[in-house]
């Protein structure tokens, strides 16, 4: 009973939310499994690699997206992040959403059923230390 981790080498912030993941299920007396940088192969589409997933069979399944945009990242709204290069890529919200519906397919096609509400995808900024253009309060404060 307790955790159970299959991780890659960790580096950096994944390092850091690791332990921290680690700490959260440290006292917990059923089975949790923390997967990490695994990637998900469907029988059709694309293959897919979230940072960590989380299968606990008391809080469901959990997705986690680690960014690290430190100073770089300008503004954002709900399908793009804009950089302060020029550069410009899709939303780790859009990513996590999409990863939370892969899973659930990915699921399904090897007869495991898990109800869509069972996934959540959670995202964890870990060095941005000021508000974004287009970020609400909510997440601001979820964030710091």
């Amino acid at each position: 009973m307790g955790i159970n981790s299959f991780v890659k080498e960790l580096l950096g912030d994944e390092k850091t939310i690791f332990k921290q993941l680690k700490s959260l299920y440290k006292n917990v007396k059923h089975d949790v499994y923390i997967f990490h940088d695994i990637v998900y192969t469907p029988d059709y589409g694309k293959s897919f690699r979230p940072d960590f997933i989380i299968l606990d069979p008391r809080r469901g399944i959990s997705i986690i997206e680690v960014k690290s945009y430190k100073n770089s990242l300008l503004k954002m709204d709900q399908t793009k992040l804009y950089f302060k290069n020029g550069d410009e890529t899709t939303s780790p919200f859009v990513q996590a959403s999409d990863y939370r519906l892969k899973l659930s397919d990915y699921f399904a096609s090897r007869y495991i059923e898990v109800e869509k509400k069972q996934i959540k995808a959670n995202l964890f900024f870990t060095r941005l230390n000021q508000r974004i253009e287009g970020m609400n309060d909510r997440l601001f404060k979820c964030i710091l």
